[in-house]
């Protein structure tokens, strides 16, 4: 990988090229938009933003997929490339975890807007897989999708850049993440009233939970590396979330943690 972010930094030919291609490989082209906007700067970024979305408008205008598809990638595309200024700009990641899922939230709506056919078709097809029953739980999905997916490319963005600048500096980064109390306590309370609305609204709601989740993970890797433990217990974490109730477990750890200090608490013991 630290090959890869090399061939990236070397050059904006390299880093158009990459990303184009990356768009046939997960997490790729936005882990490239992020690594050249964090180090290079937003107009870098906005560059190679614009090769990595050529193939999206290629697949849109020719594939015989579902056209939303490619909106669905295009807003993963821009949405990697705003979370990544957010980040250079206030070098915190509790404001960075708060506004993937707001800007997230927000193309995801206008996607709904703008694309209002594409929508229909894409719902009628996720309804039979899925069993969802409107364009709302739909949109819903979709943001979910968007919002960890662009955090893990801004993640694995985040880590070429310590591999190549600052060795080790992503891990001390990772392990120290947690949100502070207003935003741990304003994440908590909507994911709270969406976890007990039954509404369409209540539902968008519960996606403050993932600024939660992703802290939740982060102290349990500083616990692993913390008490010396094998990584199969982080394996066994990352399996466990397939099956829904760790993921509130692990969301209720980020909040704990947010209000408590728990890292703190433990390294002075």
């Amino acid at each position: 990988m630290r090959a890869l972010a090399e061939l990236v930094m070397r050059g904006r030919m390299q880093a158009c090229s990459i990303a184009f291609i990356g768009f046939a490989f997960p997490f790729v082209s936005s882990a490239v938009i992020g690594l050249v906007t964090l180090r290079k700067g937003s107009l870098e970024g906005f560059i190679v933003m614009l090769w990595a979305i050529l193939p999206v408008l290629l697949s849109y205008f020719f594939s015989e997929n579902n056209p939303y598809l490619a909106v669905v990638s295009g807003i993963l595309v821009l949405t990697s490339l705003l979370v990544a200024v957010v980040l250079r700009m206030v070098s915190l990641w509790d404001w960075t975890l708060m506004a993937v899922v707001l800007i997230s939230v927000f193309l995801t709506l206008m996607s709904g807007l703008f694309f209002k056919s594409e929508l229909a078709d894409f719902v009628q097809w996720v309804e039979e897989v899925f069993e969802l029953s409107s364009a709302g739980d739909v949109l819903v999905l979709v943001t979910m999708g968007v919002a960890i997916n662009a955090l893990l490319g801004l993640m694995i963005a985040r880590w070429w850049q310590a591999l190549l600048y600052n060795q080790g500096g992503f891990q001390k980064e990772f392990h120290s993440l947690k949100l502070d109390k207003s935003v741990g306590a304003s994440c908590l309370v909507l994911a709270l009233i969406g976890l007990v609305s039954n509404n369409s609204f209540g539902v968008w709601l519960k996606l403050a939970s993932i600024p939660l989740l992703i802290c939740g993970i982060a102290f349990v890797h500083f616990m692993v590396k913390f008490l010396s433990l094998s990584k199969f217990w982080l394996f066994l974490m990352y399996v466990s979330m397939l099956f829904g109730t760790m993921s509130f477990i692990l969301a209720g750890v980020g909040a704990a943690d947010s209000f408590l200090n728990l890292r703190e608490r433990l390294t002075k013991r």
